[in-house]
């Protein structure tokens, strides 16, 4: 287990590169002179070439060894920081943003891969909660702790923390993660053939509506609790983290007991669309708008938990191949709702008005989550 640790330094990057953005959009888009909603166009490029690169890269990614592709993963991703941190062209930060989404996705669902061949079979689940681990603790743990050190000093201090953890990373597994072959990744091909399965395709649907959903409004959360009426948002950014991480902690332990992911599933996405509300509703209330949020946070982070079950359910022979095509459904519809959030903005919708929005939309799910449950979708045939 020593050597799968030595992982989690490169997720722990990832997960704050993933998530900062949305307490540091105000301060780039000031930088560079441009609105808040052309400014999340940053986290848009990231999520697309992040949900795109492990499948337009998987072939290639066979032939290699894991250990290098690992080190050259965190290594591009790295470097791209680092041009995000010292670039004053808005089209340069775009790009260092594309290629830092290309760096994450490649090194994140890789390292899964081999911390699952570093140990047992009995093991292998744990090993793959010291892998999320990481992603997780740089959510709750980096960053609001990137978002303090840029409301002292600027935004691209925060960016040089994520640099210097990458480093770290990257030192790490240079110096004592070991020469592995682990399983290869599946190819584009392989993800797209899912689609042929019609139970897979709503699942597919479902989850890409609840990322539109949470990860594209969540990116403007700032925006949002300034408009609220609070002046300090890293604390409600917090009080998210703080949900995910309970979420995706206690999603193993619900799903073990009850054995119906589908089901559970429609209460979370019933909460989900309760917190957006309510957000709304009470959002004068600092306590009641932390719950709402902690609320958001753990549905939104347990429902993909949730959606891997239903995979597992629906075809055990193809779980590996679809697990990662939901990985890059996840990200990919968190871009493009970030993208949609962003032209609302842009539009002259308030941001206040936009979890009502996203509550709106999030029913499309709820509606679909119905009709799977009540089996009027059944399989033409399994891919092969």
């Amino acid at each position: 287990m020593n050597k799968i640790f030595l992982l989690t330094f490169g997720m722990f990057a990832l997960g704050v590169d993933a998530y900062i953005m949305a307490g540091i959009l105000p301060q780039i888009a000031d930088d560079f002179h441009v609105s808040i909603g052309t400014a999340g166009q940053t986290v848009s490029i990231f999520t697309i070439c992040y949900a795109i690169a492990a499948p337009l890269f998987a072939a290639g990614m066979r032939r290699t060894n894991t250990k290098h592709t690992l080190l050259a993963a965190l290594f591009l991703f790295t470097v791209s920081n680092f041009l995000t941190a010292v670039t004053h062209h808005f089209i340069i930060l775009l790009i260092s943003r594309g290629l830092a989404g290309i760096g994450a996705g490649l090194y994140s669902p890789l390292a899964s891969a081999a911390a699952v061949t570093l140990v047992s079979e009995k093991r292998r689940g744990r090993a793959l909660s010291t892998v999320l681990l990481g992603m997780s603790a740089g959510t709750v743990i980096g960053v609001p702790f990137g978002i303090y050190i840029a409301s002292i000093y600027k935004w691209r201090i925060a960016m040089w923390f994520i640099v210097a953890i990458g480093a770290i990373g990257i030192f790490a597994l240079f110096t004592k993660f070991p020469m592995i072959q682990s399983s290869p990744l599946p190819t584009l091909k392989e993800r797209l053939g899912m689609f042929k399965n019609k139970k897979i395709s709503l699942v597919m649907f479902i989850t890409m509506i609840l990322s539109f959903c949470s990860l594209g409004l969540y990116t403007y959360l700032d925006s949002i609790i300034i408009a609220y009426g609070f002046q300090k948002s890293i604390m409600f950014i917090w009080m998210w983290g703080v949900g995910g991480i309970a979420g995706s902690f206690t999603i193993g332990f619900i799903i073990d007991f009850y054995k119906k992911p589908k089901i559970i599933l429609l209460y979370l996405m019933g909460i989900m669309f309760f917190s957006f509300i309510c957000m709304g509703i009470f959002h004068k209330n600092a306590l009641l708008l932390a719950i709402f949020l902690i609320l958001w946070g753990s549905t939104g982070w347990a429902a993909v938990a949730t959606q891997q079950k239903t995979l597992l359910e629906i075809s055990p022979d193809h779980a590996t191949i679809s697990i990662a095509l939901l990985s890059s459904i996840n990200y990919f519809s968190g871009s493009i709702g970030t993208m949609t959030n962003g032209i609302f903005l842009e539009k002259g919708i308030e941001p206040i008005t936009l979890p009502y929005i996203i509550a709106g939309i999030s029913l499309l799910a709820i509606g679909g989550q119905l009709l799977f449950i009540d089996k009027k979708i059944v399989n033409v045939r399994e891919p092969h």
